[in-house]
């Protein structure tokens, strides 16, 4: 009987990086072996898979998926081309698409504001949707060679256009693919893991960015698991939380003015006898744009861009965001002559 169990491990990533590893590992605690027929990753909206290591089936069924995709582009461009019909039809589903969005005024400012105030995502979801479901009557999908096939024999008739050649070798790359590929179960299987074994793979992740608070996502990981030709298959899943940086340079940019109203609260401090407002503002000038505020600047940003390795970085605890920006650059610009003390010492001056 098959004991499966299943872990999900971040691999040693930065963690300013866009860019997260996760180790998928499948244990057979049981006695018998079993066939991992599938390993599906669920991606959160926005999340794009760059790479999957280790199992040549799954290489094969990713390679499998963009020929398909490739494939469909080409006929995409291929009608679009050739065919005068093919052109006014999806110009009439782009006009409908756009009416039926912009003569609704509550759409329209929904929209605008979103774009103002939240971003392109609510409402470039909306209208990628409409457009989508519009134009999916005039796109013919193909999933395998069978429907290259037929794509070829309708579309494709001229072997000395660069259209067709190209769709023609792709498509018969799809076809050894295919073949293989495999048909009977254990072709099919990613891997067959014996008793007080495992199987392993490591999917490359690049998750979209915020612009001032960290992101959290969710990524799930499901396998299909079977024992035999005679036995149900069972769904195991795995899943983890992923927490994403915002955007560096915002950040960045957010640490270096925290310096400069640092630097201006160290000017205000020793400041005890009245002045003309008209002095007062044009000596803090002078000295925010001068050698105190300049080298704050500088610090805040070599300092938050390095803090968590730093001992500073052990009493952060809110993780990188625009409040540890804030905190930072802040803390720059009201100790700067410290931190340029303890960075002399630091290296032997």
């Amino acid at each position: 009987m098959p004991r499966i169990s299943m872990t999900l491990t971040e691999q040693l990533s930065d963690a300013r990086s866009n860019e997260v590893a996760f180790r998928v590992n499948i244990e057979n605690a049981g006695t018998e072996p079993v066939h991992l027929l599938a390993l599906t990753p669920r991606l959160p909206e926005g999340v794009a898979l760059i790479e999957v290591k280790d199992f040549s089936a799954e290489l094969d069924k990713v390679r499998h998926e963009r020929l398909c995709t490739d494939l469909t582009e080409i006929l995409d461009r291929r009608l679009t081309l050739n065919s005068a019909e093919h052109r006014q039809a999806i110009t009439e589903a782009m006009y409908l698409v756009m009416k039926d969005i912009f003569t609704r005024p509550r759409t329209l400012l929904a929209i605008y504001g979103k774009l103002l105030f939240v971003g392109t995502k609510g409402s470039g979801k909306l209208i990628v949707s409409k457009i989508y479901h519009r134009l999916g009557v005039l796109s013919y999908k193909i999933s395998d060679s069978s429907d290259a096939k037929v794509a070829m024999a309708k579309w494709f008739t001229n072997p000395s256009d660069v259209l067709d050649a190209l769709f023609t070798a792709k498509a018969e790359q799809l076809e050894r693919l295919e073949r293989d590929m495999g048909a009977d179960e254990a072709a099919k299987a990613l891997a067959v893991i014996e008793p007080d074994s495992f199987a392993a793979t490591t999917y490359v992740l690049q998750f979209p960015r915020s612009y001032l608070n960290p992101r959290k996502f969710s990524f799930t990981v499901e396998a299909t698991i079977s024992a035999g030709e005679d036995k149900p298959t069972q769904l195991r899943a795995v899943s983890t939380t992923i927490t994403v940086s915002p955007k560096p340079y915002v950040l960045s940019v957010v640490a270096v003015l925290a310096a400069l109203l640092g630097t201006s609260i160290r000017f205000s401090l020793p400041s005890t006898q009245e002045q003309p407002i008209g002095t007062y503002f044009s000596s803090l000038m002078r000295y925010l744009f001068t050698s105190p505020g300049l080298t704050a600047a500088v610090m805040a940003l070599v300092v938050f861009n390095v803090y968590e390795f730093l001992e500073i970085g052990r009493k952060i605890t809110m993780g990188v965001g625009w409040r540890s920006a804030l905190l930072v650059g802040a803390l720059c610009g009201l100790f700067s002559d410290r931190m340029i003390k303890a960075l002399q010492v630091l290296v032997g001056n």
